[in-house]
């Protein structure tokens, strides 16, 4: 199954699925993941996502990987109010997440300027104790910036740095121009004196 999935065969994996449970076998979290992963290369998220559900009702745990995979793959369809909807609901039902699940839908809202879902995601992630990576902390800021949400940009500053996050200078630069281009200089000194810190 996984040769047919490599190589984007579809129908021939989905038979070696179907041929599996005939015989009584039931696949494991592994195999699994390799056909949800064929089906959301061939946009069949859907296909994946009912995958999942029949995982939880056979008592087979999905991880972090079978997650990523169906996050992404709503993420490229746009859909990512469904994408939000797993990642705030499947904690509370045994799935750990790792910071590669959200990373993932925080990385195409910044790139699809979604840019209320990425705040919303990234409250919800720093209310679970995950910093974002570096380069995605630092695409947040320029984003919100570029869309001109500055207030949430210093919102978003100032719960990354409560996480030990310190921006590169582009994303400083970028944030106090942004700052003074709105005539908020007061805020723009404050931001000038925790670059300083």
């Amino acid at each position: 199954m996984n040769g047919f999935c490599k190589e984007g065969r579809l129908e021939e994996a989905r038979e070696i699925f179907a041929e599996m449970r005939s015989f009584g076998l039931e696949s494991d979290v592994v195999g699994y993941t390799t056909f949800i992963n064929c089906l959301c290369r061939a946009s069949k998220v859907d296909e994946a996502i009912s995958l999942l559900r029949e995982m939880k009702e056979k008592g087979c745990r999905a991880d972090s990987v079978t997650i990523s995979v169906i996050l992404g793959a709503l993420c490229r369809e746009n859909r990512f109010e469904e994408a939000l909807e797993m990642v705030d609901r499947l904690p509370y039902e045994g799935v750990r997440l790792n910071k590669a699940c959200y990373r993932i839908v925080l990385n195409f809202l910044c790139k699809e300027e979604v840019m209320e879902k990425a705040m919303y995601l990234l409250g919800l992630m720093l209310g679970r104790g995950f910093r974002p990576h570096f380069a995605t902390s630092n695409q947040l800021l320029i984003s919100l910036c570029n869309a001109d949400r500055v207030e949430d940009a210093i919102i978003a500053l100032n719960g990354l740095i409560e996480l030990g996050f310190l921006p590169e200078d582009q994303s400083w630069f970028q944030l106090i121009e942004s700052v003074c281009r709105e005539r908020k200089l007061v805020k723009a000194f404050e931001l000038l004196d925790e670059l300083s810190i």
